[in-house]
Order: C-alpha cells, then sequence, then structure tokens
C-alpha cells in the first residue's frame, strides 16, 4: 500500500515485460499512475544502469513520456535553443498529403523568408528541386506593389562561376518569358555594367539560334547607339574568311577575306559594299572616270540623247 506523504505516493513499481524498461523508483499523484506522473526513475536492462528521469504531468514535460510539439521543440531548452538540426545520418524530409508539405512566412521587416547556406567546396548543390507533377516545379508569385520588389533577385559573387544555366533535355521550350500586361513595361531587359558580352546565345546544330516575331506595329528590331559610342550599332562576325556554302534567301554576312558585305536575293550574292555598275550604285565624276579601272570611264557613249550640262550663274559651266 502506497505511503502517502504531503498527498504524494511514493511507490517501487518493476515492469512485467522483461526486455522492456523498468521503473524502479516513481513518485506520483496518486497510486492509480495515469498521466498524473510527476517523477521516475527507469532502468535501461541493457546497459543494468539508471539513464533517464521522466518528468511528466499537467504543465510538465519530459522526454520518456511525452512529446515536443515543433513550436515547443524550437524553444526547448531555452528561447531558440532547439532551432538548429544536425542532420548527420540522413535528411530531414518533410511530406505533404492533401497539404502544402512546407509553408514558409515572415512578418519582420527587412528579414529573410528563407536562408540556404552552402559551405561544402567539394561540390554538391545549394538547392536541388526533384518535380514529377504536372505543373510548374517552381511558381513565384509577387504580389508586392512596390517597385522596387522584384519575383526574382539572383547575385553571383563568385569570380569564375555562372549566375544561371537552364538546360532542357526534352523538345520543349528551355526559357519563355511573356508579359501579359498591356502597359509600358519591358518584357525582358538585361543590363551589363561589364566590358563582356550582355547577351550571348549558342547554337549548337542546324536551327535558328535568335527568332524575334513582331505582331503589333512599331519596328520588329530598335537599336539604340548612346551619343559618343566609338563603335558601330551592328557587328558581323570576325571569323567568316568565306561565303556560305548554301545561303538562304535575304541571308547577311561579312567576308572577311574580300572585306565585303553579302546580301543572299535567292539566286545570288550580292555585294552590298563595293561599287559596281548596278543601277542602285552612284559614283562622283571621279569616281566614275577611274570606274573599272584607272580611266576605264571617261568615255561617254551617248547613245540615246546628248550629253547635256547646265549650269547657274556665276558659276561656270566648263572649266
Amino acid at each position: 500500500m502506497p505511503a502517502l506523504i504531503d498527498e504524494l505516493f511514493f511507490v517501487i513499481r518493476t515492469n512485467p515485460d522483461p526486455s522492456g524498461t523498468a521503473v524502479i523508483f516513481g513518485i506520483y499523484e496518486n497510486h492509480a499512475r495515469a498521466d498524473d506522473n510527476i517523477l521516475e526513475f527507469n532502468k535501461d536492462p541493457a546497459t543494468s544502469g539508471l539513464y533517464e528521469v521522466a518528468v511528466m504531468g499537467s504543465g510538465l514535460s519530459g522526454p520518456a513520456s511525452s512529446g515536443n510539439t515543433l513550436g515547443a521543440a524550437y524553444n526547448q531548452g531555452g528561447a531558440g535553443a532547439g532551432s538548429i538540426i544536425t542532420a548527420d545520418t540522413g535528411a530531414v524530409q518533410i511530406f505533404g498529403s492533401n497539404n502544402s508539405a512546407l509553408i514558409l512566412g515572415q512578418t519582420s521587416n527587412g528579414q529573410d523568408t528563407l536562408v540556404v547556406s552552402h559551405n561544402a567546396t567539394g561540390g554538391g548543390h545549394g538547392i536541388r528541386l526533384i518535380y514529377d507533377g504536372s505543373q510548374d516545379a517552381i511558381n513565384i508569385l509577387n504580389g508586392s506593389i512596390s517597385t522596387l520588389s522584384k519575383s526574382l533577385d539572383i547575385v553571383n559573387a563568385s569570380t569564375a562561376g555562372q549566375l544561371g544555366r537552364l538546360t532542357q533535355t526534352a523538345n520543349n521550350i528551355c526559357l519563355e518569358v511573356r508579359k501579359n500586361s498591356i502597359g509600358i513595361g519591358d518584357c525582358f531587359q538585361a543590363i551589363n555594367a561589364g566590358i563582356g558580352k550582355c547577351a550571348y546565345i549558342e547554337q549548337a546544330i542546324s536551327g535558328i539560334a535568335l527568332e524575334i516575331n513582331h505582331f503589333n506595329t512599331g519596328p520588329l528590331l530598335n537599336l539604340i547607339s548612346q551619343a559618343g559610342n566609338p563603335r558601330g550599332d551592328i557587328s558581323f562576325s570576325k571569323t567568316r574568311t568565306s561565303d556560305p556554302s548554301n545561303p538562304d534567301e535575304s541571308d547577311v554576312w561579312y567576308n572577311t577575306t574580300d572585306k565585303n558585305l553579302y546580301l543572299f536575293d535567292g539566286s545570288s550574292n550580292v555585294d552590298l559594299t563595293q561599287q559596281n555598275t548596278d543601277n542602285n550604285t552612284q559614283n562622283k565624276l571621279g569616281e566614275a572616270y577611274n570606274e573599272g579601272g584607272a580611266g576605264a570611264g571617261r568615255v561617254i557613249t551617248a547613245g540615246a540623247g546628248a550629253v547635256q550640262i547646265d549650269g547657274q550663274t556665276p558659276s561656270h559651266v566648263i572649266r
């Protein structure tokens, strides 16, 4: 029969399961020992030693007899003392069923909602997302009305690494930038403050490297060169030393061997740089004199009418 001392019972119990943990000493509020235990000393039969003090009861908590919510575990041992998980024997896994698996919220101004720190220098991804669903792998909705707010802002401080890379292994669009608003804002803007290329496009196989479709009024391509820019608005590659073997109609290229710019009109290469005898080519009189060779253009064959030179006073007609 338990002895009552200050309304507490001191009892000695043993677990009927010899493979389990035996209670060798306990303090309880009643001898029924329901869920109102106050203090237990437990013995581990595997080590034959005391291994745990279980504190229980209303308003009390302990590792053996009661668990913590995630919020309580965060402050277990002190404010924020349980905020760090050391996942040294396996990754932390969160699975959602009919709900979102993870929701992050931030109510403090100037604080980040999510910070991922990857300090391993031997490789590995900072964030790796594996998605097998039927919707978007990443969906970012920015509801801010601030003009300074960005849906995505990536800063690369590495002196060698890339800011971003998109790899598409299926026959689909690798990147689509779409603006559904009819406002005047830009759909895509690239700003380069360095001396390298602002945009670089490389086509590895046959096909079009860049295609621009325009379905409204206005120019298809607008080139703006700032005043004082020492370079031209368009620069052709300096690596083409010969004409293309199979150009398509309207193709334009620069041949570095003969220093000429060509346009393929569907049947032949049209020289756009050298002056020739085509109807759309104009020469000064001095240039016409030597067109085709030294003095080759000095003779005028007036087969369709007399040559007429009109002068205005006080200028001389011929001098």
